[in-house]
């Protein structure tokens, strides 16, 4: 079993802190007794069932009440999360089984693609799919077959997931990293560009084909990322989400956990040449304060030297979910925020303009240009904003004058 460090959880609340001590596959012995304590001081058991849904965890915790601690749960809270987990568990298994039908229908069309997060995560890191809650299936394919992927699941019966003809919505996302198309209840997420475009140079389908492998489940085989690869993207995700879910600590915490021969040597280098090493620091250093991981020494080193990522770290284990506060509140902090994170400068400069100078999909729906005009939303998309702003300060100055 991995090692595990002793984390003050009396600063937290009860239920915040056995949320803490819950979020992991296996429970050790002393998790066990901190638990025991803890639930004979929970007060606010609907508060604890609701920032466990929040954040995304309420399977793993569910599982240890109901395996270790059901004669001192209250009923009616076993009931509800017996409800919802048999219910995510079952959603689950059903996108898992549209993630089988996908890859089959894709590969007839000569189209391959790497999965990553949804139920292939979950059945890597917690040992079953119905232990994680998720939304949607992400798979990257290559820049050049996206047109194509997209026709092909439109033909399928899949919608956008906006009101928009298909020639507009491609030449929409060049400018994002992924289209989303949706068919009942299942969301997918074709990507072609798995950084959310915060590097100056994208990780596209062709940089990480080199460096996955193969997974097996069900005697259905696909293709994922590798150990060292997947745990840089869900710290780079981690960190394009400011760490507003638990679950984005916690799947940090369990991927290392089942990488117990994890080459942290070559980890930390990868990182490094992508500009993420930072971002890996600060997933890594929350999932020591949050999640009683201990880090492997090497790793530990270099976020000594790193006093930005720790404060950060300490930031972040004290406002986040616990507080219920918001750390990215403004444009400021967004700025601050990247700036620390993105170790060049061309690829934080790139980063912090971005939001004032690429259109998005809001300005595509705002005018409805034609095609051969698109190239005017990028003047357009300032004056956007503006008038955004415009609006916002006007309605501050209207509750101001009603006072």
């Amino acid at each position: 079993m991995y090692a595990e460090r002793t984390i003050t959880i009396e600063k937290y609340s009860p239920e915040d802190s056995l949320i803490i001590l819950l979020c992991c596959t296996t429970l050790t012995e002393d998790r066990k007794k901190q638990s025991a304590a803890l639930i004979k001081k929970i007060t606010d058991w609907q508060g604890l069932y609701a920032t466990a849904l929040e954040n995304k965890v309420l399977p793993l915790i569910y599982k240890h009440f109901a395996r270790e601690f059901s004669n001192f749960i209250p009923d009616s809270i076993l009931h509800m999360m017996r409800n919802f987990c048999t219910a995510n568990s079952i959603r689950n298994l059903s996108m898992f089984n549209a993630l089988v039908i996908l890859q089959k229908r894709l590969a007839k069309q000569g189209i391959e693609f790497i999965s990553f997060k949804g139920p292939l995560l979950a059945g890597a890191i917690f040992g079953d799919i119905g232990l994680r809650i998720f939304s949607d299936l992400d798979l990257l394919v290559g820049e050049h077959q996206l047109g194509k992927a997209v026709t092909i699941l439109l033909e399928d019966g899949f919608v956008f997931d906006l009101d928009m003809e298909q020639e507009r919505y491609l030449k929409m996302i060049k400018n994002l990293h992924h289209a989303v198309l949706v068919k009942e209840q299942i969301v997918v997420e074709l990507h072609w560009e798995l950084s959310g475009r915060y590097f100056w140079n994208p990780l596209r389908y062709e940089d990480l084909i080199n460096h996955t492998k193969q997974v097996k489940i069900a005697s259905h085989t696909f293709t994922v990322l590798s150990p060292t690869d997947s745990l840089i993207y869900l710290a780079i995700h981690g960190c394009r989400h400011y760490w507003n879910k638990h679950d984005y600590i916690v799947c940090i915490a369990e991927s290392v956990k089942a990488e117990p021969e994890l080459c942290w040597a070559e980890t930390l280098e990868r990182a490094r040449q992508i500009g993420a090493l930072h971002m890996l620091l600060l997933a890594l250093g929350l999932a020591q304060e949050l999640t009683l991981l201990k880090l492997p020494q090497k790793v530990q080193q270099e976020l000594d030297k790193c006093a930005e990522i720790q404060n950060y770290c300490r930031e972040y284990s004290q406002r986040t979910w616990m507080t219920k506060q918001s750390i990215a509140n403004n444009y400021r902090f967004y700025l601050r925020y990247n700036r620390h994170l993105l170790m060049k400068k061309r690829d934080w400069l790139a980063y912090a303009l971005r939001p004032l100078l690429i259109p998005s999909y809001h300005d595509w729906q705002w005018l409805n240009l034609p095609i051969y005009l698109a190239f005017l939303y990028y003047p357009l998309r300032p004056f956007r904003l503006f008038l955004v702003r415009l609006r916002t300060k006007a309605k501050s100055w209207n509750i101001s004058l009603n006072k």
